[in-house]
């Protein structure tokens, strides 16, 4: 009679237990954490899953070992990780032609304009160079996520600014007095005839416009503006100088508690936002930092009810965040409603890098009633 030996048991062993943490972590982005925060970590090991299935099926090929409960393990995985493939990079971008009726929308976590003193470079260089990228005068929408406007501050004025450039505003700040304004704003071309914001939190700018816009044509369509909750972890305190990993374990358990509280967090958050959509009477558009990956609960809750315009015309990574250590991420996003839309263009604008985020630009244009 064959014996098997412990080796062969505790390697069968080790291929199913990574097997079942592999698929585990492919369904975490589906599951609420307000069941657990440590299913919105368990989701940020997607990534790493899919290329450990990629490198899997090439082994196998190579060594043509092609065992039945080999290939239903990876088939498995392999569906399962499809919908995050196409949600994390976009080989295929087009630029369609301009149209007369084209909507030009600009998203950007603006980081205050540099308005703190360390940032504002010699003669608010820094902080001009954000500005003029809100100022453009091709553009029709601007959702901004730390905005900062100071009414007695020239360079700080943007409200006054916009204004002068023919926009329409509408904000809600977690600071509004004498130290100026701090929130998210739109502003637009378009008439707004209604307007509401969601406030999760006093002290904080994270927070949900609504506002409904009336386009030249007489249709409305919504546009909301997003910023969710920040993880409010710092890279300092993870890596050390050398970049390499910081082995601070108070600091991280802490880390890690912040970490579960913001996906429960955001739970909340997307649950008021995606009700704000569900039941919208009319076409709508969501921008706005989400402060989650293509890979969480929160992305996968807003893409089941709207397409996201890097998935449908995006290119490469998509990469957002330009905060230094985390420049890997894509937080920002920009959904549409694909049966009333269509996206002419979208792109991630990388020449701009005064802002810790990078800006969204896209391009829509309202499809005509049958």
């Amino acid at each position: 009679m064959k014996t098997i030996s412990k080796v062969y048991i505790f390697k069968k062993s080790l291929k199913y237990l990574v097997g079942l943490f592999c698929l585990i972590s492919l369904i975490a982005c589906y599951i609420p954490p307000k069941y657990g925060g440590y299913w919105g970590v368990l989701s940020w090991g997607i990534p790493f899953v899919i290329l450990l299935i990629f490198f899997a099926w090439i082994r196998k090929r190579r060594h043509l070992n092609f065992k039945k409960t080999s290939i239903y393990i990876y088939a498995l995985l392999s569906l399962f990780s499809l919908p995050h493939i196409s949600a994390s990079f976009n080989l295929i971008s087009s630029s369609s032609e301009h149209h007369s009726n084209e909507i030009k929308i600009l998203n950007y976590n603006v980081q205050s304009f540099n308005s703190y003193p360390h940032l504002r470079g010699k003669n608010f260089i820094n902080s001009q160079k954000l500005l003029d990228i809100v100022l453009q005068d091709s553009l029709d929408i601007v959702c901004l996520q730390e905005y900062f406007n100071h009414d007695n501050f020239g360079v700080f004025n943007v409200k006054e600014k916009m204004t002068r450039k023919g926009f329409n505003m509408f904000g809600s700040y977690s600071i509004d007095d004498y130290r100026g304004q701090f929130g998210i704003t739109l502003f637009s071309k378009y008439p707004i005839t209604h307007q509401k914001d969601f406030i999760f939190n006093n002290k904080s700018a994270n927070r949900i416009l609504l506002t409904d816009l009336v386009l030249p044509s007489k249709d409305t369509i919504r546009v909301l503006v997003c910023h969710l909750q920040s993880m409010s972890i710092h890279s300092k305190y993870l890596f050390n100088w050398k970049g390499g990993w910081k082995y601070d374990f108070a600091y991280q358990k802490r880390a890690l508690k912040r970490i579960y509280k913001s996906f429960r967090l955001r739970n909340e958050q997307v649950d008021v936002l995606s009700h704000c959509i569900e039941s919208s009477p009319y076409p709508t558009i969501v921008c706005g930092d989400f402060n989650d990956l293509p890979y969480s609960y929160t992305y996968h809750k807003i893409s089941s009810l709207l397409s996201n315009s890097f998935e449908k015309n995006g290119f490469g990574l998509g990469i957002t965040s330009n905060h230094k250590g985390f420049e890997f991420l894509r937080i920002d996003h920009q959904f549409f409603d694909k049966n009333h839309f269509d996206i002419l263009e979208f792109r991630t604008c990388y020449e701009h890098k005064k802002s810790d985020h990078f800006p969204l630009y896209g391009r829509y244009v309202l499809k005509k009633n049958k």
